[in-house]
């Protein structure tokens, strides 16, 4: 090949693409934007519904536990009127939240569908050298227990043996 051939190769237009590798490039990155902002989104809708079912349940809790509040401030009352621990007791296990009202007193209030606030109290007296005998509470339980009872699991006959 003579070197006009060679300069006559050169010359000849080239199919030309209309993407260029900075075209590409730019695209690529805008894919991997795109990727990294749908998943920086998901994530944060993930943790924006814990969070809000976590408040939900905080906010649950402590609904709870000032209508505890209320109840122990009602016996708190009782205690303070009545003369003697009997009367008390046939008082306190008149209040409707009230479950038990023997040697201990307990009481639950609902928390959510599936949990509630159980509260158990001790009643004693004590001598006072000024007044006589007060009558007073004591927290002895003050926890979240659920309400739904599971069921026990039972296995499914999927092989039986034949006999």
């Amino acid at each position: 090949m003579s070197k006009s051939a060679l300069y006559e190769e050169k010359r000849r237009p080239r199919i030309a693409s209309p993407f260029g590798y900075s075209f590409l490039l730019v695209v690529v990155l805008i894919l991997t934007f795109l990727l990294f902002a749908v998943l920086s989104l998901s994530s944060s809708l993930r943790d924006y519904k814990y969070s809000k079912r976590a408040a939900d349940k905080m906010s649950a809790y402590y609904e709870a536990c000032n209508k505890a509040n209320d109840v122990l401030a009602e016996i708190d009352d009782i205690l303070e009127e009545s003369e003697n621990k009997e009367m008390a007791l046939q008082e306190i296990s008149g209040l409707p939240e009230v479950k038990d009202a023997a040697d201990t007193i307990s009481f639950c209030v609902p928390e959510t569908d599936t949990q509630e606030l159980r509260v158990k109290l001790s009643i004693t007296e004590e001598t006072d050298g000024e007044t006589g005998e007060m009558l007073e509470w004591s927290i002895l339980e003050w926890k979240e227990t659920a309400t739904d009872v599971r069921q026990e699991e039972t296995r499914l006959p999927l092989m039986e043996r034949q006999k």
